[in-house]
């Protein structure tokens, strides 16, 4: 009998990820503080997309990071005053369109559930094949579309400062043992 995938562990049919592109749209205290020691630990700076021209300012910055080889990141605004949740997140999927046009990333972390789905929406998917866990209440799938990308959702508000840490090492070690 098949137990089904591990839970401690991505699928061993992807492997490792080389760039990850962190999408934050939760305005928890829990995801500014991954967002922290992400910037600490991967130099992964988050790019606030917050205001007009401020989509085109994160798209040139995470692709430099992403050619660069590294991790990149690129969020909600700490205080969003008053902007509308909507075309926050529609600002976020926005970003990651294009960088996914320009094939700069090979995995994402999807951090809120209404990130989750705008960004899976504007890459064409249509759900996320589950996969497993990178962790405990952190699932790991596929996305369903024409990106098939590695994705790990996370709910805002869930995990310790060096949860998107622990993600990113973990999807670096896909499919190894």
């Amino acid at each position: 009998m098949y137990p089904g995938p591990r839970a401690d562990g991505p699928s061993r049919a992807h492997r490792p990820a080389r760039c990850v592109l962190v999408v934050v749209g939760s305005l928890s205290r829990a995801s500014r503080g991954q967002l922290r020691r992400l910037a600490e630990e991967h130099g992964a700076v988050p790019v606030p997309v917050d205001r007009p021209g401020a989509m085109e300012e994160a798209v040139c910055a995470a692709r430099e990071m992403l050619r660069e080889g590294r991790h990149a990141a690129v969020s909600s605004p700490e205080d969003r005053g008053g902007a509308d949740a909507g075309a926050v997140v529609e600002a976020l999927a926005g970003v990651v369109k294009r960088l996914s046009e320009e094939g700069l990333f090979d995995a994402l972390v999807l951090t809120g559930g209404d990130t989750a789905v705008g960004v899976a929406r504007g890459l064409g998917a249509s759900g996320i094949r589950l996969l497993g866990e990178v962790g405990a209440g952190i699932p790991v799938g596929t996305l369903v579309g024409p990106r098939p990308y590695t994705v790990v959702t996370k709910a805002g508000g869930f995990g310790e400062d060096g949860t998107l840490v622990n993600v990113l090492q973990a999807l670096s070690r896909c499919g190894e043992d």
